[in-house]
């Protein structure tokens, strides 16, 4: 994941580190309004749940909005005086993996869902389907679902399914 190096001990103390709740979100830029007491400070967003993220253009790291909703409680590192977008960053906050447990007790309970596994059961029960094949017989059935469940591709250019963690996205 991308990081944000300091020149030197100079350099970090022109920083300050302030907790706030995002007020909007921009994801097609990765942005943020955050406010914190009785102001508002637009933000980069500098975090997301995959390792291997890489850094925009304008210094967000690509694909991070998803991560938020408006209201999240969040951490900003802010430079002091900050007089432009790029001067603050969103570094962590909200509570996506209490998101993403909700989202799958919903698909859990889905009866659509359901309904697909006892149908993978039953396939299971009349074809010999080995070690080998079982992630690709259930990824056959499963990815496609969840795909529709969540309105977005979890599958790379190759067809292989991106599991990074597909219900934050």
């Amino acid at each position: 994941m991308p990081t944000h190096d300091f020149v030197d001990i100079g350099d970090v103390l022109n920083y300050e580190f302030l907790q706030g709740t995002i007020k909007s979100i921009d994801a097609s830029a990765d942005t943020c309004v955050v406010t914190v007491g009785a102001s508002d400070y637009p933000a980069l967003i500098f975090w997301h749940p995959d390792p291997e993220c890489v850094l925009r253009d304008n210094g967000a790291i690509q694909g991070s909005a998803q991560s938020f909703y408006e209201g999240d409680e969040v951490i900003i590192m802010r430079k002091k005086n900050a007089q432009t977008l790029y001067d603050a960053k969103v570094l962590t906050g909200g509570q996506p993996k209490f998101r993403v447990m909700i989202k799958w007790k919903q698909i859990a309970t889905d009866p659509s869902f359901i309904s697909l596994c006892d149908q993978m059961i039953a396939r299971l029960q009349q074809e010999k389907v080995y070690a080998t094949q079982f992630r690709e017989f259930v990824y056959s059935d499963i990815v496609p679902w969840l795909e529709s469940w969540i309105g977005k591709k979890i599958r790379g250019g190759d067809g292989a399914a991106k599991f990074t963690d597909p219900l934050m996205y």
